[in-house]
C-alpha cells in the first residue's frame, strides 16, 4: 500500500471517528437532559465531556495532518474540497 493510499485511509477513519463522536455527544447531551437522578446525570456528563475531549484532540491531530480544516471560511473550504477530490485516483 503505497504512501497516499495509507493517508487516505487514516484521513477516512480519522472523518469516521470523528463523525461517531459527534453522534455520540448528541445523544449523551439528549441523555443528561433527560436523566432522573442527578447521580445519572452526573455520570452521563462526565461521559459527555470525555467524548467532547476526545473529539476534539483528534479534530487537532486531523488538522495537524491536513485532513480537517475547522477554521476555514466557506469558501476556502470548498477550494480544499475540491482540491482534495481532484487529488484522489480515478
Amino acid at each position: 500500500m503505497g504512501t497516499a493510499q495509507v493517508s487516505m485511509a487514516d484521513a477516512t477513519i480519522a472523518a469516521d471517528l470523528m463523525a461517531m463522536a459527534k453522534t455520540d455527544s448528541s445523544l449523551l447531551t439528549m441523555v443528561c437532559l433527560d436523566s432522573s437522578s442527578p447521580e445519572l446525570r452526573g455520570f452521563f456528563q462526565g461521559s459527555l465531556n470525555r467524548c467532547l475531549n476526545a473529539q476534539g484532540q483528534l479534530a487537532r491531530i486531523a488538522e495537524t495532518k491536513g485532513w480537517y480544516h475547522a477554521s476555514l471560511e466557506p469558501t476556502e473550504q470548498l477550494k480544499e474540497d475540491l482540491k482534495f477530490v481532484a487529488s484522489l485516483p480515478n
